[in-house]
């Protein structure tokens, strides 16, 4: 199956917040991951981790806690709705809606990978201002956001979620993740979503002006028919994967089960040996090595 390209994806990255059940297959899992570990890092030191969370019993208890975290974040934007401009006010409650359906499967996604940071491993040159500091997330956020592209490119859907790291120590007793370390992100991810749903979007994005769409609509110029592209479908199953992780790194230093280790001073293009492989002592998160 044909990949989209990098500007594709990055047009066409949303936030998917309504994911079908389907399990994601490791080969695929594997994939996402490698492209987040080409992410660029302070010092090449790749101070993050990410933790695949793939236990129902664990999901859940992160579905419940996510839960807990929208109803109030949300209560901020229900109280501001009868103030706001209508055509403001039907995109805000579409928002919620697509918001309070995640928050009510949270828990039954196939995958939620929760990036983590070790902040001693961080260069932070803001931390003596009087602002919010911004530098320690440039470290982090790019493999993120790495992550999040090659899902749409492979066929995924997923979203960007931090609502749960205001409760971060009970994140951090659930998945045993040691001190130091933080959590930055949780990202649930699956198959993309319905064709319904795609075709909706479909119907959105024919509404936004053609400069934003990349199109060039000239009154001159005869409209383009539409041709067969590579492009993923939203319902498709990603491509496999054309790597492998590698044997353990033994001069990597040893973190516990439930941190998948993504650190390791690597080539762009290769992947770390301890980036991808699976952690058999823990029972409940797992990796993506085949």
């Amino acid at each position: 199956m044909a990949e989209i390209g990098i500007y594709e994806a990055v047009r066409t990255l949303r936030a998917i917040r309504r994911l079908r059940p389907d399990p994601i297959p490791d080969d695929v899992l594997h994939r996402v991951l490698k492209a987040a570990t080409w992410a660029p890092t302070d010092g090449n030191r790749q101070p993050w981790r990410v933790l695949v969370v793939k236990d129902p019993a664990r999901k859940e208890r992160l579905g419940a806690l996510y839960a807990r975290q929208w109803t109030k974040f949300a209560a901020h934007y229900h109280a501001n709705l009868a103030i706001v401009e209508p055509a403001v006010r039907q995109r805000t409650e579409r928002m919620l809606g697509a918001g309070d359906y995640l928050s009510a499967h949270f828990g039954q996604s196939p995958v939620i990978a929760v990036f983590c940071f070790n902040p001693a491993e961080m260069a932070i040159t803001d931390s003596n201002l009087s602002r919010v500091s911004v530098v320690a997330g440039g470290s982090i956020y790019p493999a993120v956001e790495k992550l999040l592209l090659a899902c749409r490119a492979g066929g995924l859907g997923c979203v960007l979620t931090t609502l749960l790291y205001a409760c971060e120590p009970e994140v951090a007793a659930l998945l045993a993740i040691p001190s130091p370390w933080g959590t930055a992100a949780a990202i649930p991810s699956a198959i993309r979503c319905c064709a319904a749903t795609a075709r909706l979007r479909a119907a959105r994005l024919r509404n936004w002006p053609s400069s934003i769409r990349g199109e060039s609509r000239s009154s001159a110029s005869p409209a383009r028919p539409r041709r067969k592209s590579g492009r993923t479908p939203d319902c498709a199953t990603a491509p496999p994967s054309a790597g492998r992780a590698g044997d353990d790194d033994p001069g990597a230093t040893r973190m516990p089960a439930a941190i998948i280790p993504m650190r390791g001073r690597h080539a762009k293009g290769q992947t770390s040996a301890r980036a991808l492989r699976q952690c058999p002592d823990s029972p409940a998160l797992s990796g993506t090595s085949n």
